[in-house]
């Protein structure tokens, strides 16, 4: 989603070289925040747990996730026009 934000402003060439490398930096950083897991604590819930309730705790867990990752979007986003305002 970001990647192809920052392809249209690249393409709109209001940007300088600088902004683009930033803007990418700020996407490789925010990548490696969200692969980011918390597997330990996951497994000591599910060791003793049934297989539906496994299901339904992956299934919360993949909805969470989604939306980190969406909120984070939007606010990699923010940033990126108000970086476009500022120059």
């Amino acid at each position: 989603m970001c990647v192809n934000y920052i392809f249209t402003l690249i393409n709109d060439k209001h940007l300088s070289n600088l902004d683009i490398i930033c803007a990418f930096l700020i996407i490789a950083l925010g990548e490696n925040m969200l692969k980011r897991k918390r597997t330990q604590r996951f497994k000591r819930k599910t060791i003793n747990s049934t297989a539906t309730r496994r299901r339904v705790m992956l299934r919360n867990l993949h909805k969470k996730i989604i939306w980190r990752r969406r909120m984070f979007a939007m606010q990699k986003m923010a940033e990126l026009d108000a970086l476009m305002a500022a120059s």
